[in-house]
């Protein structure tokens, strides 16, 4: 089974799709989006008023509707340090039938203000979450950056919170870096998070997750594969 990450797709000219923006939320919700950026919990009503924000210049109207010259299926959120998606009622219909971990996940629904009409959507509330994770039975390397060629396995004390900067300053000095060669998970699922300290935060699909958005057409993204061996030890 392949898996891929998912990310924000490039236009055909050299811009990003524009990122979503709560900031014409009422204040009540946007202190609810400040609470799901930390848990999940139940949230009354719907996030509305939601709209495309992202590049070039909110004061002129040229840019403005560039911003507004497609809808798509699939934005993210300009707000930092929050790992969620922004989806249509498409793209929520097709990532709701898959297996996923409850405690990580949760769909909020809200509205797309967009060219003057609202849009049914979802916030896809992604938490990083690593008790998923067989730290034990994964397989670190240690690669050259630049290469990316793997120059050895790593066979070292295992990185935790409380020791992976001391072993990235080692390596550092060496102008090396370590990434997964193969990550072992408790149990299985075709949608899940990870956030590491060498690899960041992202939402992992399987194959048939990407092939099912990609015949359904949904827009706004792009897939990427992975270059490790994921493994579950519960398969379900």
């Amino acid at each position: 089974m392949k898996y891929f990450t998912l990310h924000k797709k490039i236009l055909d000219t050299t811009d990003y799709i524009p990122n979503v923006a709560g900031d014409k939320l009422p204040i009540d919700k946007r202190k609810s989006l400040g609470v799901i950026a930390k848990e999940l919990t139940d949230v009354n009503g719907e996030f509305d008023y939601l709209r495309c924000y992202g590049f070039g210049d909110e004061d002129n109207p040229d840019d403005f509707r560039v911003w507004e010259s497609q809808r798509f299926d699939i934005y993210r959120f300009t707000m930092t340090d929050v790992n969620r998606l922004f989806v249509s009622e498409k793209c929520m219909s097709i990532l709701s039938k898959y297996r996923y971990p409850e405690s990580e996940f949760k769909f909020y629904p809200a509205k797309l203000l967009f060219q003057g009409q609202k849009y049914n959507y979802f916030i896809f509330q992604q938490h990083d979450d690593i008790s998923n994770m067989d730290q034990a039975n994964t397989e670190y390397v240690i690669y050259d950056p630049i290469t990316n060629n793997v120059v050895e396995n790593y066979d070292g004390e295992l990185p935790t919170q409380g020791n992976y900067d001391l072993i990235f300053s080692q390596l550092e000095s060496k102008n090396l870096k370590m990434k997964f060669s193969r990550l072992v998970l408790n149990n299985s699922f075709n949608i899940f998070s990870l956030r590491w300290f060498f690899w960041g935060a992202f939402i992992i699909i399987d194959e048939n997750v990407k092939e099912d958005l990609e015949r359904n057409e949904v827009t706004g993204v792009d897939f990427e594969e992975i270059d490790f061996e994921i493994q579950f030890k519960n398969v379900q």
